[in-house]
């Protein structure tokens, strides 16, 4: 019948649904034990920094399939995991949009968006509309996200390991992009004695 097909069908969007999205948690495991970002997924890449091997991605999709079980039978309410999982999508969405805002205002050359839509009222636009649905579908859940998010970067950029070189460093640029647009303002002829000082300007 029309009704077990449609269950049938519903069954397997779910099913399918759940196995890609455990391969992509695998895959963003691996991805965080390749940086050397926590050091107990070491076990997760090989020791000698040679590309990771399919017993590496056997172990990340196991680790994500024992978690996601360990959460299942734990009696944990769905929704509420279902809560927290939309949230931290949407907390993604934010800092994507985020980073895409910062490299057109510093005016990265190397940051040469495709797409003919783009602009940095878009981005800002999709950083304020994810943060406000966030708060929109819970606002306790969608603060204690953020707070997590915090702490993971507050832990990478106090104690993980140095990045800068591989990942580069947002600040810098930003900063290079404040000082170059404030000595383009230099007067000379504004310049006073009282306010004077030897440079190379």
């Amino acid at each position: 019948s029309s009704r077990s097909q449609v269950s049938a069908g519903v069954f397997l969007a779910v099913v399918m649904s759940s196995m890609g999205t455990q391969i992509g948690a695998a895959q963003i495991l691996q991805a965080l034990a390749v940086d050397n970002l926590l050091p107990f997924l070491r076990v997760f890449r090989p020791s000698d920094g040679s590309p990771p091997t399919e017993v590496h991605a056997r172990r990340a999709v196991m680790a994500t399939f024992l978690l996601i079980a360990l959460v299942l039978l734990s009696g944990a309410d769905l929704n509420t995991m279902a809560t927290f999982q939309t949230l931290f999508f949407l907390l993604s969405y934010a800092i994507i949009n985020l980073a895409c805002l910062l490299l057109t205002i510093q005016g990265s050359p190397n940051f040469r968006p495709v797409w003919k839509h783009y602009s940095w009222q878009n981005a800002a636009f999709g950083f304020v509309a994810c943060i406000v649905v966030m708060f929109y579908a819970h606002p306790l859940r969608a603060a204690v996200a953020i707070l997590v998010c915090l702490l993971l970067m507050i832990y990478l950029v106090y104690s993980g390991p140095d990045t800068s070189a591989t990942w580069g460093d947002v600040t810098q640029s930003l900063l290079f992009h404040q000082v170059r647009k404030f000595l383009l303002r230099l007067d000379v002829s504004k310049q006073h004695i009282k306010f004077g000082r030897p440079h190379l300007l």
